[in-house]
């Protein structure tokens, strides 16, 4: 019996596929979905062994990528939050020329506000990095949100039956979208056939270790990412999976997914 497990994101989705067998399970697929389809960059520097350095890139020139520390290594200054060229026209012009003095950018002979604008932006193409571009969610349509999805998932799944669909409930006004997108993936499953389809609340997956204590997203977030831990190291049959998990940049929503899964076989007493 194959049991898929999706922790919704509208970014990332989590993916745990469960094998069922003779009362215990095996993991066969662990891993994040993206659906706005973002590139990541890593950061071309090297380690003080001369190893390739594995950190996601932030800033870039010349296509050249690096994570911050190697950045900082280079001829090229980090720009600041304040040295955002899309905010800066909105900027009052007395602000504008604080942030030449402050940034020792030359304005001799300068006037106009526009013209102060242009100046910090050929300093900043001249002497600064390039941030790499995180992708806005909310500017990503629902249709196209329907097509990544889809061929991504048929790439995840492709000559597997799923007999079992456990998808986190997105509950709330603030939700919406997520919402849709829930129902985007149970309708993908249910035309793939896939008879048991589970609205699993996101409270489940940590309730056995939460009890009734009150906590943070945060808090929840780490003690996901810290129960998932504890048991696939004390399980041996799933420690081939540690080094992943531990390395992956997104360890929540691969320990939600999983999380999510154990709860529903502990709690139809599917596994011993």
């Amino acid at each position: 019996m194959n049991i898929a497990s999706i922790d919704v994101g509208m970014k990332y989705l989590g993916f745990c596929l469960f094998r069922l067998e003779n009362n215990s399970f095996k993991i066969v697929k662990w891993n994040t979905i993206n659906l706005c389809n973002e590139k990541i960059y890593k950061c071309c520097g090297k380690t003080k062994k001369g190893e390739p350095c594995d950190k996601t890139a932030r800033f870039f020139k010349n296509d050249k990528y690096y994570c911050k520390i190697h950045a900082k290594k280079q001829s090229f200054k980090i720009p600041t939050a304040e040295l955002d060229i899309n905010k800066l026209q909105k900027k009052k012009f007395a602000t504008i020329k604080t942030i030449c003095e402050k940034y020792d950018i030359t304005t001799n002979g300068i006037k106009y506000k526009k013209d102060y604008v242009k100046r910090i932006c050929d300093v900043l193409n001249e002497e600064y990095f390039d941030k790499v571009q995180k992708i806005n969610t909310k500017s990503i349509n629902l249709v196209d949100y329907g097509k990544s999805l889809s061929k991504n998932m048929d790439k995840e799944i492709h000559g597997i039956n799923i007999d079992i669909l456990l998808i986190e409930n997105q509950i709330g006004p603030l939700a919406l979208r997520m919402k849709t997108l829930q129902g985007m993936i149970m309708q993908y499953f249910i035309e793939r056939k896939c008879n048991i389809i589970k609205e699993i609340s996101a409270f489940n997956k940590l309730k056995e270790f939460i009890k009734d204590k009150k906590t943070t997203y945060a808090e929840r977030k780490k003690l996901s990412i810290l129960e998932t831990t504890k048991y696939i190291e004390k399980n041996i049959q799933h420690s081939h999976w540690i080094d992943k998990f531990n390395s992956h940049k997104k360890k929540d929503d691969l320990a939600d997914a999983f999380l999510q899964g154990l709860y529903y076989l502990k709690a139809n007493n599917l596994i011993k």
